[in-house]
């Protein structure tokens, strides 16, 4: 999962290099669309028992 994150420069997103944007930032709605792709990313590519308690994950 890390190689993934990694080659769509999004790893930043889960070691938490990137923190969350005040909603008022020009840049909030790039990031949240960014977030919940890796979110995403990350609930397909676990167990289903693991993406169970995924789904109430909102940050990577």
């Amino acid at each position: 999962m890390k190689r993934a994150l990694l080659s769509n420069n999004k790893y930043k997103f889960v070691d938490g290099s990137i923190l969350m944007p005040p909603p008022d930032d020009p840049i909030f709605d790039d990031w949240e669309i960014c977030n919940t792709m890796v979110v995403s990313w990350i609930t397909r590519c676990v167990t289903d028992q693991i993406a169970q308690s995924t789904i109430y994950i909102d940050n990577a």
